[in-house]
């Protein structure tokens, strides 16, 4: 199953931490420069362990260049129930 998340990045944060508005949008804090994709690595790092996934299953969809990102994360199945 996929799930999708809109986060807004702001690099060069004084910390790295995940913040959720009033309205529900996501905003990740990184410590890292928006260099060669430092910071969108960071947020995805950070969504993952915010949503306590593998970071390998965190995804960028769209946004490489933008502090607006989407990002598609993988998450099992429900197990079946018998």
């Amino acid at each position: 199953m996929t799930e999708t998340y809109r986060v807004r990045v702001v690099p060069r944060s004084g910390r790295t931490a995940v913040e959720m508005a009033p309205d529900g949008e996501l905003t990740i804090r990184v410590r890292a420069a928006p260099s060669e994709g430092a910071a969108t690595r960071e947020a995805a790092r950070a969504l993952a362990a915010h949503l306590d996934v593998p970071p390998s299953t965190v995804v960028l969809r769209r946004g490489a260049r933008s502090r607006i990102k989407t990002f598609d994360v993988q998450r099992p199945p429900p197990p079946k129930r018998h």
